[in-house]
C-alpha cells in the first residue's frame, strides 16, 4: 500500500497551506515550522501571520490525529528570544510567547515514520551530527533518536537546555557554531558536508528557494518555496514528490 503525506514548508504569513489541506484534510498533514514573521517583500502584514498561525492552530485541534504542528526557528523565537529575533513582531512578541506556551502540546520537534524499510524524518532544518556531537552534553554519545527532540521539548525541566542547543548556527547563517541546529541548519551545510543524520531520508524547510523542491542525491530534500507538497511512497520504496 502506497503512503502518502502532505508537506507544508515554511508559511510565514502565506495561504498557500489552505490549498494544499483542501480535500485531504483524513491525510497525513505535516507542517514544517515558522508560521509567523512574513517577508516584507511579499506583503504580507503582521496581522495576516497572526490569523493564519490561529487558523493552523484551530486546524490541528480539529484533526489532532493526523496533523503534525513542527516549530521552526522563528516560532522558538517567541520563546526564547536568543534562538532567533530576525522579523519579529515586536508588538506581539508577549502574545505569541503565550500563545505558543499554552499550546505547545500541539508542537513537536520532528515527525519521524517507517515505510517500505526507510526511514523518513521531517524537521525545521535537517539534522547534522556534527551538531549532535557538538551538543553531547545535552543528547550523549551514544546513539541518537530524533524523538529524543520531542522529548526534551515537552519536559518542562530539558526545555531550557534544548533551547540553548537550538540557538546553534553556522557561518551558512551569519553564526559561528560548528553546526545549525535542527532549526537552523542552511541547505548548502548539507551540500558541504557529509554528515547528516545515518538511516534517514530527511525532509525540511528553512532554506527559501522559489524555483521548487531542491534535493541531495534524493535523501535529503529541501521544500521551502512557497508552496505545499504531495509525498508519496510505494511499496517499493520508490518516493515521489510534488507540489501542490
Amino acid at each position: 500500500m502506497d503512503k502518502m503525506w502532505i508537506v507544508i514548508p515554511d508559511v510565514h504569513g502565506r495561504r498557500f497551506w489552505r490549498k494544499a489541506i483542501k480535500g485531504n484534510e483524513d491525510q497525513r498533514i505535516i507542517f514544517l515550522g515558522d508560521y509567523l514573521d512574513p517577508y516584507e517583500t511579499e506583503g504580507i502584514s503582521s496581522e495576516d501571520a497572526h490569523r493564519e498561525l490561529l487558523d493552523i492552530i484551530q486546524f490541528k485541534k480539529e484533526h489532532a490525529d493526523n496533523v503534525t504542528l513542527l516549530l521552526g526557528n522563528h516560532d522558538l523565537g517567541y520563546l526564547a528570544p536568543y534562538i532567533c529575533e530576525f522579523r519579529q513582531d515586536v508588538q506581539r512578541r508577549s502574545v505569541y510567547h503565550r500563545l505558543f506556551l499554552d499550546n505547545l502540546y500541539l508542537f513537536d520537534m520532528v515527525y519521524e515514520e517507517d515505510v517500505a524499510c526507510q526511514k523518513f524524518l521531517f524537521s525545521h532544518a535537517g539534522i547534522r551530527t556534527t551538531w549532535l556531537k557538538s551538543n553531547e552534553w545535552l543528547f550523549g554519545n551514544g546513539e541518537f533518536s530524533p524523538s529524543e527532540l520531542n522529548e526534551l521539548l515537552h519536559n518542562a525541566a530539558e526545555r531550557e537546555n534544548l533551547y540553548y542547543a537550538l540557538a546553534d548556527s553556522s557561518i551558512f547563517r551569519g553564526g559561528c557554531d560548528a553546526a545549525g541546529s535542527v532549526v537552523w541548519a542552511d541547505v548548502e551545510e548539507f551540500v558541504y558536508n557529509n554528515d547528516e543524520l545515518p538511516g534517514y531520508i530527511q525532509i525540511f524547510g528553512h532554506t527559501l528557494h522559489y524555483d521548487g523542491a531542491w534535493t541531495i542525491e534524493n535523501r535529503l530534500w529541501c521544500l521551502d518555496c512557497g508552496k505545499g507538497f504531495c509525498i508519496k511512497v510505494d511499496s517499493g520504496g520508490e518516493t515521489e514528490i510534488s507540489a501542490i
